[in-house]
């Protein structure tokens, strides 16, 4: 009988094959439960990225009730912080594909030491920001205005506290993403978004101004972690997650490190990009500039879903290639390229159509002078946004799906190669001719055209040795 009792015990302590863990592979067996499972897993991380952009509009909404420049200071200071937090945070977002891939094998050691290896270099990475931290005062130079300065290196200072706990929930939303169970990160990024609301309120409006809305930010942040650390620790109960490890895996770590550290070189290039442009789109006239921000400000606002659509084909497209091959998860790709064709039409054909109702929305609190020059301006900039649109939101689906196949690299160099081909053009067009307002708006969209062209034929390339590894 005791002997009996002991089995059982150790039974119960024994890693299980847990088949739940999968996505329903029934669910894709033709292209309609393929839509249909993308849209289970997109429609929650569309409504997480809803809940941060609220967070982002309360933070600067009372700050600018508070005090205007407060506004202005965090909107430089955080955009400095993410200059430096850009490559760490992107890295641990590789562990999404990484376990969505363990998940397709039924590896479920293998998903707990991906979550746990994240979690180290999380506290590794630790030393690095407080370098930051103490250089800002050199990052926001004298020339600034004094208190603006003073208010920036606050904010930014704060920030930093943010960004380990950012790289911690990249790691530990990645276990509960990369299986498809998206309804739980919706769940806590909505009580992490109400949580920030009474919390920016007390501590900006309490006396602390732009340090209190970056405390609450963080506090926001580290809430997100503790629900993701309690509900790992139920999922650690019923045996379906390994406990505290002893030893770092170095080679985990770099299986995550190195192609997620493209992803975020990948990024900071197109930042570098934009900003450049826009800094000088800026330099011809501030109406164009403000055109321009028109224009993008729309776009942005109705691209949000296709980020959230993309993060889910590299859901499914990793689970699909580790449990049933490449052409399987190209069709996942495929299937995300059709939603988000289906989406961006909705709006791409408006803009083209009446980009004036669009434009009209956003001059309410302009004057009749600024109505009679941006707007017109604005208009015409958004049917060349449709063009952008098109082709951004078909990069964003072709990398999704090399991510899902572990081919981060291939998005490094489509970046690399755009940008060197745009800077090539650029500099030939502007030895014979100044560069004008659609010269620049020539380069913003030529950026998502080069990006997907390369990314295909990365694909391309991919299935071509796929089938000459079969053959030989």
């Amino acid at each position: 009988m005791g002997n009996r009792n002991s089995l059982r015990k150790r039974s119960s302590l024994v890693p299980k094959a847990l088949p739940d863990q999968r996505l329903d592979h029934s669910d894709g067996s033709g292209w309609l439960g393929e839509i249909r499972l993308t849209l289970r897993i997109a429609l929650p991380l569309i409504a997480s990225l809803g809940c941060f952009a609220l967070t982002m509009f309360v933070d600067r909404t009372f700050l600018l009730w508070y005090e205007p420049i407060s506004a202005g200071a965090a909107i430089a200071a955080g955009n400095a912080y993410w200059a430096f937090a850009c490559i760490p945070v992107s890295a641990l977002g590789f562990v999404t594909p990484l376990i969505a891939q363990a998940i397709g094998r039924n590896d479920r050691h293998q998903t707990s030491n991906l979550v746990w290896q994240s979690v180290w270099i999380s506290i590794i990475t630790l030393p690095y920001f407080g370098l930051v931290a103490v250089s800002a005062p050199s990052i926001f130079g004298p020339d600034h205005d004094p208190a603006l300065r003073t208010m920036e290196i606050q904010y930014f200072r704060w920030l930093l506290t943010v960004a380990p706990g950012a790289m911690l929930e990249a790691g530990l939303s990645a276990y509960f993403v990369g299986r498809g169970l998206t309804g739980r990160v919706l769940a806590i990024n909505v009580a992490s978004a109400i949580l920030n609301i009474p919390l920016d309120w007390w501590l900006i409006f309490g006396g602390l101004g732009v340090s209190g809305a970056a405390i609450a930010t963080s506090l926001a942040m580290w809430f997100k972690v503790a629900l993701y650390g309690w509900l790992l620790s139920r999922e650690a109960y019923h045996g379906r997650f390994t406990g505290f490890p002893i030893r770092w895996r170095f080679g985990t770590m770099l299986s995550i490190v190195l192609p997620g550290s493209t992803l975020g070189v990948q990024q900071v290039i197109k930042s570098a990009l934009f900003s450049y442009t826009l800094i000088s789109i800026g330099r011809i006239g501030a109406v164009e500039l403000a055109a321009t921000s028109a224009a993008l400000s729309l776009y942005q606002l109705f691209c949000t879903p296709v980020i959230g659509l993309a993060s889910a084909v590299t859901v499914v497209s990793a689970q699909r290639f580790a449990a049933e091959g490449l052409l399987r998860s190209m069709r996942s790709t495929a299937v995300g390229m059709l939603i988000g064709t289906v989406y961006t039409l909705t709006y791409v054909i408006p803009f083209l159509i009446t980009p004036e109702l669009f434009t009209g929305l956003m001059g309410s609190e302009l004057t009749e002078t600024e109505k009679q020059t941006v707007l017109p301006l604005a208009s015409d900039l958004l049917k060349l946004t449709t063009i952008f649109a098109l082709f951004d939101f078909v990069s964003q689906i072709l990398a999704a799906g090399l991510k899902g196949i572990g081919r981060a690299a291939i998005l490094l160099i489509a970046a690399i190669i755009a940008v060197v081909l745009i800077a090539v053009g650029f500099s030939l067009y502007s030895q014979y001719e100044q560069p004008t307002l659609i010269v620049w708006w020539g380069v913003l969209i030529w950026w998502p055209i080069l990006q997907a062209v390369v990314l295909f034929f990365g694909f391309v390339r991919t299935l071509n040795r796929e089938r000459l590894s079969h053959r030989s």
